[in-house]
Formats: C-alpha cells, sequence, structure tokens
C-alpha cells in the first residue's frame, strides 16, 4: 500500500519484492544497458528456453535500425536475439510468431 493506503498492484501489477536490475556489461547496440537482452541470452545459453520471441527492427532492406517496423521473430539463437535489442516505441503483433511453434521442436519459449 502507498502512505494514503491506495494499493499499488494497478500500477505494477501483483509483487513480492520490486528490484532494480544493473549489468555491468553493456549489450553493444542496446538503447541502454541491454539488461532484457542479457537475461534472454543468458536463458537462451543456459537452456532454460529454446527461443524467445523478440521484436526486431527491420525495413524492407533488411537492415535491423528501423525501429518503426517492429517485426517479432522467434529467436533460436544468440544473434537472433540481438536482433531485438534496442527500445521500439511501437505496436507489433508479437503473438503472431507463436504459429511457428506448432511445427517446430521448441518446447520451452
Amino acid at each position: 500500500l502507498t502512505d494514503n493506503g491506495v494499493a499499488e498492484e494497478g500500477r505494477f501489477g501483483v509483487m513480492t519484492r520490486p528490484m532494480q536490475l544493473a549489468k555491468g556489461k553493456n549489450v553493444e547496440g542496446a538503447q541502454w544497458t541491454g539488461v532484457v537482452t542479457g537475461i534472454a541470452v543468458s536463458m537462451l545459453e543456459s537452456g532454460m528456453v529454446d527461443a524467445v520471441v523478440c521484436i526486431a527492427s527491420n525495413d524492407d532492406d533488411g537492415n535491423d535500425n528501423n525501429w518503426s517496423n517492429p517485426q517479432p521473430i522467434l529467436a533460436r539463437t544468440v544473434d537472433d536475439v540481438l536482433k531485438g535489442r534496442g527500445v521500439k516505441p511501437a505496436l507489433a503483433p508479437s503473438l503472431a510468431v507463436l504459429d511457428e511453434l506448432k511445427d517446430s521442436n521448441i518446447k520451452k519459449l
């Protein structure tokens, strides 16, 4: 509860203990420190997940620097995850890639 007795769940969701994340080593090309990208890479490399849903910034020429054309991808490799680095202030149909799971061997997402 806040000082005036209002529950914060509406703003932050239900949480046991909030924490701030900081990363000692930045991810090259990330918007800020690359904490989320680093977590995704770590989980992929450790085998905790088989793939990660990321939002890549692709333009029509295949360049990955256009945030205004966000493309959801199913990242199976570290290089794929790195395509999703950086903030993209745009809507993206991230659940659309779940259709790819039907014909794959991905069990942990």
